[in-house]
């Protein structure tokens, strides 16, 4: 059953660069066990789960086993200043966000603590513990692998974010465009458009690290 109601909205930002789907497990696994967990923690309210990070080069056919479950797809291959900006952006989305559960590995994901003023926020991570989670104390953390192993008896109560009423299924930040097609996404990445603009970042990127060394 789903529902809307005016709760905030959890946003899980799943790094799939440090937190990749295992071996053997099934992609469609990863939305329940994260809404499972989170069902536990908070009861009942909308979740919106996004896989971010450098989606370039994973396989069609696991991308569209973690599209098929609902989970939207962003290609962010910059790492966390890319986050950051897709965080402070975030924040004003009509759907009250409020809790932000990232799943990261990915240190540099943390560098710009101002962007998460005024969100409670989850963490679940690869292992070991970075430090980060000990300095900041999240109000609640998870191992990736038993996040994944986690299931609830009940059939939690489906409750849409209003997020999902106008934003797009899948987003390139390179070129800024959003995609409600996943073959159009997907086709996207072949394209002389996306190639060119990638050309372009590598070459200013080349160009400053130059003017670094000299």
């Amino acid at each position: 059953m789903t529902e809307y109601e005016p709760k905030p909205t959890t946003g899980v930002w799943w790094d799939t660069n440090t937190c990749p789907v295992p071996e053997g497990y099934d992609p469609r696994r990863v939305r329940p066990s994260i809404e499972a967990a989170l069902f536990k923690l908070m009861g009942p309210h909308p979740v919106v789960i996004y896989c971010v990070g450098n989606v370039e080069y994973i396989s069609r056919s696991l991308l569209e086993e973690i599209s098929s479950s609902g989970i939207r797809l962003k290609h962010t291959p910059f790492g966390g200043v890319e986050f950051i900006r897709l965080l402070r952006t975030w924040r004003h989305e009509p759907g009250h966000p409020s809790t932000v559960f990232l799943i990261s590995g990915d240190e540099s994901w943390y560098t710009y603590r101002s962007a998460w003023s005024g969100f409670s926020w989850l963490r679940a991570y690869p292992g070991p513990e970075p430090l980060s989670t000990k300095d900041d104390c999240p109000s609640e953390k998870w191992l990736w692998k038993d996040l994944l192993e986690e299931t609830c008896e009940e059939t939690p109560l489906k409750i849409r974010s209003r997020i999902l009423e106008y934003e797009k299924p899948f987003f390139c930040r390179v070129c800024m465009f959003y995609f409600s097609s996943f073959d159009v996404f997907i086709s996207h990445f072949k394209s002389r458009q996306h190639n060119k603009v990638v050309c372009l970042l590598l070459l200013s990127a080349l160009y400053h690290l130059h003017l670094l060394l000299v």
